[in-house]
């Protein structure tokens, strides 16, 4: 093939190029475009209130369900059980999710109804060698010395049983358990106090014996269920008096109790009648210079109490 042949082979075949190009691009134009794809848009499990809950009323498990939403919030809950029962601290609205920094937090939860959280001052002797932890249980004992004016006479007895330790030094019941590390340094600095969950009835029992005297706390075993038998003893008398017309053999509530409050006279309770000495025998006298005269003195059981027999030359007389 001689060239000049060659180059119109080349001529058509670059021109049959351009055409296929043109109609590549022509029906690259009439092509209709694919519509975008839509992203997968991810939620999450959110714990919200369907109705309206009011601030320092328990949120009920019926006023809470979970949602899908495609927002987080920080602090929020996934499951209905881990909320229902707490206390809000403001006002919550319908459909508005539920967050940690909202509930009411801190020891008030861990306390039982009809309960306090009463602190008293402890040391090494009190608390047991410091060996007390929060959640464990403990007998409180008082002691009372005796003075010249409210207490005739010194006096140590249990005071109150099985109270349950919500705190202790800085260890609390809602916290986390302490490493062991950390327990023996705070054993070795030593605690100050400790907080106990009292019966709302005993509370002010508690304050007056602290006051007045010294408590010590005993630990006991956790199984250990033994109480005081009710009923044994007489409850200590209150300082206020019900009004006119309310038998006093009426049903008091723990909180009437408390209200009534507790004297020191009603903490040291009743003195012991003092017992009385036995008559004193008078010494028989001799009259001096008289010969032949025997006395003798011994107690007439018939005559107990009224003087001494005496018996002089053989004659018997009661002086």
């Amino acid at each position: 093939m001689s060239s000049k042949q060659i180059r119109i082979v080349a001529i058509v075949l670059l021109v049959l190029a351009g055409l296929l190009a043109l109609l590549a691009l022509q029906a690259a134009r009439h092509t209709a475009a694919p519509a975008p794809a839509q992203g997968v848009v991810a939620t999450h499990a959110v714990v919200v209130t369907t109705r309206a809950v009011p601030a320092g009323k328990p949120l009920p498990a019926d006023a809470l369900q979970v949602l899908q939403l495609p927002i987080e919030p920080g602090g929020a809950y996934q499951d209905v059980a881990r909320v229902a029962g707490q206390v809000p601290l403001v006002n919550l609205g319908a459909n508005v999710p539920v967050l940690e920094s909202e509930l009411l937090a801190g020891l008030a939860r861990q306390i039982p109804d009809g309960e306090r959280a009463m602190a008293v001052a402890v040391d090494e002797v009190i608390g047991v060698g410091n060996q007390v932890q929060p959640g464990d249980f403990v007998d409180v004992f008082v002691v009372l010395r005796r003075d010249s004016q409210e207490i005739p006479e010194s006096q140590t007895r249990m005071l109150l049983s099985r109270l349950r330790v919500l705190a202790y030094g800085n260890g609390a019941v809602n916290e986390a358990p302490k490493q062991q590390g950390e327990q023996m340094m705070a054993r070795r600095e030593g605690a100050k106090t400790a907080v106990l969950s009292v019966p709302l009835e005993q509370v002010g029992t508690l304050v007056m014996a602290q006051q007045a005297g010294r408590l010590m706390l005993a630990l006991r075993n956790p199984t250990d269920e033994a109480m005081p038998s009710d009923g044994m003893f007489a409850d200590p008398p209150g300082v206020l008096q019900a009004r006119a017309g309310v038998p006093p053999e009426a049903q008091r509530a723990p909180v009437d109790k408390a209200v009534a409050g507790v004297s020191l006279a009603g903490l040291v309770g009743e003195p012991r009648a003092p017992q009385t000495p036995a008559p004193a025998m008078r010494p028989a006298v001799l009259p001096a210079g008289l010969p032949g005269m025997v006395a003798t003195a011994r107690r007439d059981p018939q005559s107990e109490g009224n003087g001494v027999e005496m018996i002089r030359a053989g004659k018997r007389a009661i002086e």
